[in-house]
């Protein structure tokens, strides 16, 4: 039962969207594009992130849950 549940969370979690980080806007506001479509997000976080690093909108530790 243990392994069933692990591989539905590891499967959730590689199928959720992933986002390309462009630029930073603002201290804790950045730029995201979609890796696989056209989406282009702007996020508000105060997780530290890094021109071209790929994150997920789970991923991300939202301070106010604001996103464009």
């Amino acid at each position: 039962m243990k392994k069933l549940i692990g591989i539905l969370l590891i499967t959730l979690y590689a199928c959720s969207p992933k986002y390309e980080v462009i630029q930073q806007l603002a201290p804790d506001k950045y730029h995201l594009q979609g890796v696989k479509g056209q989406d282009v997000i702007i996020v508000i976080t105060s997780s530290k992130l890094k021109e071209g690093q790929l994150v997920t909108l789970k991923s991300l530790k939202q301070s106010n849950g604001y996103i464009e």
